[in-house]
């Protein structure tokens, strides 16, 4: 028999990334899937390119965004059409992978009484995983330190964080060439997030012009996002800096595999993937994230000595380049950071995730 497993989430890729993973790794074992997601969110077009069935939306906007009517509003309908999805596919559980949209499958499912799981990428909990909690018969954490989070009584087991296929394992001369950089001096990776960040990438390039006219040779694979892409072009011209530079990246174990140290901000999916590279870090938590849950995640990783934390409002060129320098300036240092990164990621992960679904569809993880 097939199991019918349905999973929501969305909006950024880091809700969206991980519902990948798990739904890939699903489908290997033979699941049949569907995704409840936000209309035309990111999530829609991922799910195209998988195979997978979608069910669209529209847009769950924040309480504290709108008036509680619309919100009410929006969850209602959501809760309707999560109802009939439900019921047409015959789901025998419903995964919510976080954020506002996920609310109404998740709540669907409980009133068609099939198991309901949600998982948290994040070291604290945001609130719409907080309040469905307390009507999940699985909570699936990425941080152990989340567990405190949620009420007593509520079953909660450490997973980590579920990463795309195509992560971890790409060697570094394998991943240089394909690049098409040098081999042999070290490689410093800067990412914003899903979206880019303006302030890391021009953070970045002013440390790369203080480390150039300090002689330090290091090269540099700058991730931009879209918006700031064409803008980050014509400012390394003018700083003459060499670099390699990417609007956005869809094979990003390449890019893991060719660096020596990330420089990035501290959203649960990229810290995951981190991690299960083993790569040190510096870390430029989102000063304007909810809850405050970047530099939660970013205090994780620096409490074990696996990255090092810069806040956003004490970041700039100096400070960035110090860093970079110190790191990079002690193979030890590198080494041992990158080695405790290790031993807190679980590429694992989806594989975990998968496996206490299937349980609880099958009725062994209540």
């Amino acid at each position: 028999m097939v199991n019918r497993i349905a999973i929501s989430g969305g909006g950024t890729g880091g809700h969206t990334y991980p519902a990948m993973a798990v739904a890939e790794k699903l489908k290997e074992l033979g699941v049949d899937l569907l995704f409840i997601g936000r209309r035309g969110g990111m999530e829609e077009g991922a799910c195209a390119e998988r195979g997978i069935r979608f069910v669209g939306l529209p847009i769950i906007p924040t309480p504290r965004g709108v008036g509680m009517g619309l919100y009410l509003g929006r969850i209602l309908l959501g809760t309707l059409g999560s109802l009939l999805a439900l019921r047409r596919f015959g789901a025998e559980l419903v995964l919510g992978m976080g954020g506002y949209v996920c609310i109404p499958a998740v709540v669907s499912g409980k009133i068609l009484g099939i198991p309901v799981a949600i998982h948290e990428q994040n070291a604290v909990p945001g609130k719409a995983n907080r309040r469905l909690a307390r009507i999940s018969d699985l909570v699936m954490i990425s941080f152990e330190s989340s567990r405190r989070h949620f009420p007593p009584g509520v079953m909660v087991v450490l997973t980590g964080n579920p990463i795309r296929n195509g992560i971890v394992g790409v060697g570094k001369g394998e991943a240089r060439e394909k690049l098409g950089i040098r081999g042999d001096i070290g490689t410093v990776l800067v990412l914003g997030g899903s979206y880019g960040s303006r302030r890391i990438c021009e953070a970045a390039m002013e440390a790369m012009r203080i480390m150039r006219g300090r002689g330090e040779v290091l090269q540099f694979i700058l991730i931009s996002g879209h918006a700031f892409y064409e803008e980050a072009l014509m400012k390394a011209k003018d700083l003459g800096l060499e670099l390699k530079l990417i609007p956005f990246c869809r094979e990003m174990g390449v890019v893991y595999g060719a660096s020596d140290l990330v420089v990035s901000s501290a959203g649960a999916t990229t810290i995951a993937e981190i991690c299960a590279c083993g790569l040190p870090s510096i870390l430029i938590p989102k000063s304007h994230a909810v809850g405050r849950h970047q530099e939660m995640n970013a205090m994780a990783l620096a409490s074990e000595g696996a990255a090092v934390v810069i806040r956003e409002e004490e970041l700039g060129g100096e400070p960035l380049a110090s860093e970079i320098s110190r790191i990079m300036g002690d193979e030890g240092l590198r080494k041992a950071m990158g080695e405790k990164a290790r031993a807190i990621g679980r590429p694992d992960a989806a594989d975990e995730v998968s496996r206490r679904l299937l349980e609880l569809v099958s009725g062994r993880g209540r």
